[in-house]
């Protein structure tokens, strides 16, 4: 009887541990998942507005712009230069540098500090080279930093590199990011001077250090899907792996809002995506 009590105690003892590490597990991945929709939700919010940026500019001759924003609160302004190497297209490479004072953009998110973007040739030629730094610069009081590399390769498909790419939340965690990614040009491409129509698929993978220290690997599963008028993915998986777990991160069908699921452990949880000032 008490090698059988003992054997019955035993088995108690590791169905707790076994399901405390189930909930620990469970919320490892969790936090892992908000924070990675939170860096895709920024750094395409970047590249949305480079795009949108970049557009404009190219119908105007490239003359620099002072704009305020679309709820009139603070202030962009974007000025152009001649930036560093050379081109076989006139006047390029160019630099361009977007100042940002408390801007309140289309989407809502508050943006302060200074983006560059240096780019090699016209904006549809194949081969052009983008290239985002940043310097002190913020989105809703997250400090973004990195460098984000867009290479043109033809076929309406675009090399995305992220390298040194961080987020530094307002807790002072921070969650690091280096990226090799396509981005494919699905709609909207025969109407150039028509960004509103854009919509792009993403493909690749991540990896770097999360909120936690936890080291995580992310794999896009089913294509992420990108629209210029939504400041939130779509649609798409992402199979995570953190620290030897692995779940799957899910942005839904299509609809643009700031909802995702996460499965893990064959649980679904609910969550909502950062990137909206009143979040």
């Amino acid at each position: 009887n008490k090698i059988i009590h003992l054997g019955l105690a035993g088995l108690f003892i590791l169905a707790i541990v076994s399901c405390k590490k189930d909930k620990t597990d469970e919320s490892k991945l969790l936090e892992n998942a908000e924070a990675e929709a939170t860096a895709n939700a920024f750094f395409d919010d970047i590249y949305n507005e480079m795009e949108e940026t970049i557009v404009t500019l190219e119908n105007n001759g490239y003359e620099p712009q002072g704009d305020k924003s679309g709820l009139d609160e603070g202030s962009r302004l974007i000025t152009v230069a001649q930036g560093q190497g050379t081109s076989s297209y006139p006047n390029f490479p160019r630099l361009i540098t977007i100042t940002y004072t408390n801007w309140t953009s289309p989407s809502g998110k508050i943006k302060n500090g200074i983006v560059y973007i240096h780019i090699t040739a016209p904006y549809r030629v194949e081969g052009n080279i983008k290239t985002i730094t940043f310097e002190n610069f913020s989105i809703d009081e997250h400090q973004i930093e990195g460098i984000k590399v867009i290479e043109n390769t033809g076929n309406r498909s675009y090399k995305i590199t992220i390298s040194d790419g961080k987020i530094t939340f307002p807790d002072g965690t921070f969650y690091t990011r280096e990226a090799n990614r396509t981005r494919t040009w699905v709609e909207g491409f025969d109407t150039p001077n028509i960004i509103l129509d854009d919509e792009y698929e993403i493909t690749g993978t991540s990896s770097g250090i999360n909120r936690k220290e936890y080291s995580y690997t992310h794999t896009i599963a089913t294509p992420l899907r990108i629209r210029i008028t939504c400041p939130w993915i779509v649609s798409g998986t992402i199979n995570l792996l953190v620290d030897d777990i692995t779940a799957v991160l899910d942005y839904g069908d299509g609809e643009c809002d700031n909802k995702a699921t996460f499965i893990v452990n064959d649980t679904v949880y609910n969550i909502t995506l950062r990137g909206h000032h009143n979040q």
